[in-house]
């Protein structure tokens, strides 16, 4: 089950947002991008679908998750999370609910940097429902298009 729980939190790591209008890189358009990669995060958290999970980071992100060696670039975080996502799926695990609370948002020069917490609430295949809560810190990066994507993700359970 542990395992289950990594997978839906490797999904913190993940798609582009859309990008700003043309030639508009102020902070009004920079908020708005990442709260889509936020929006977006959450969706393609509760679809599973890798591609659109790996999506979400830079092509050089990295994930550093509890209990786990660091995960560098998208092969390796698409390996991951296949991995994570077929333990989920023999064990019958579906995502409920993922909802993350960022505290504090800083947008300098192209990058952020955000903490917070967030809930994960799974169903196990004899039907129960397991809760977890936990803390991130994250390092978002503009693309060159205006979109957003994560460039390092950490997180860990609450009491850990």
């Amino acid at each position: 089950m542990k395992m289950a729980l990594i997978f839906a939190l490797a999904s913190l790591v993940t798609g582009s947002a859309s990008a700003p209008a043309s030639g508009q890189r102020g902070a009004d358009s920079d908020q708005a991008a990442i709260d889509a990669l936020h929006q977006r995060d959450i969706r393609v958290t509760l679809s599973g679908d890798i591609e659109e999970l790996v999506s979400l980071f830079a092509d050089d992100g990295v994930l550093l998750s509890q209990d786990a060696s660091p995960v560098v670039g998208k092969e390796a975080l698409r390996e991951r999370m296949k991995q994570d996502k077929a333990r989920s799926d023999a064990a019958g695990m579906r995502v409920l609910k993922y909802a993350p609370v960022i505290r504090d948002l800083i947008i300098r020069n192209g990058v952020a940097y955000e903490w917070g917490q967030f809930e994960v609430v799974q169903q196990t295949g004899d039907g129960k429902r397991v809760e977890f809560h936990g803390k991130l810190l994250r390092i978002l990066q503009r693309q060159p298009d205006g979109s957003w994507r994560f460039s390092r993700v950490m997180w860990n359970a609450d009491g850990h």
